[in-house]
């Protein structure tokens, strides 16, 4: 056992002097440009060229963010990396109501939520628990795709 590991070894050290090399410079590396795309609530998209390491608030600065952007997601340290795709989204308008949370009357502010309907989204959820996801809603007696499509713009988790 002790021959056959040395014989691969010396095979091996006597053959790494002829296997090329690559040198990597990695000053030169560190130097290379990266591209970010902003879209979203901004007034032109533009995708800009940016150095290494380059943080999100160093390049919002850079574009015209919309008068409705809402940069509440976002740190403006964060690190960017090539091509990365920020999407600034716009503030609502109007505020949203919990389906987690929300009490029979803050339910019955939905559109097309009565308190019979309301009533069930409050006993699926002491039944299941709380929603995992908006979608979770269609599983309420009552509430199918036509009613979710109203409802999906004015309710958070």
């Amino acid at each position: 056992m002790k021959k056959g590991f040395l014989l691969i070894f010396c095979f091996v050290f006597l053959l790494l002097p002829v296997i090329p090399q690559r040198v990597v410079d990695l000053e030169t590396m560190r130097g290379q440009p990266i591209t970010v795309t902003i879209e979203g609530a901004v007034l032109q998209p533009q995708t800009l060229t940016c150095a290494p390491y380059t943080q999100l608030g160093e390049v919002l600065a850079q574009v015209e963010l919309a008068e409705d952007a809402d940069l509440t997601p976002f740190s403006m340290t964060m690190t960017l990396k090539d091509n990365d795709v920020i999407r600034i989204p716009q503030l609502q308008s109007t505020p949203r109501i919990s389906i987690n949370t929300a009490t029979l009357e803050q339910l019955m502010q939905l559109p097309g939520i009565g308190q019979a309907t309301a009533q069930k989204i409050i006993d699926y959820r002491a039944e299941h628990g709380l929603f995992q996801q908006l979608e979770d809603l269609m599983q309420v007696p009552g509430i199918k795709q036509k009613k979710w499509d109203a409802l999906k713009d004015f309710i958070c988790l």
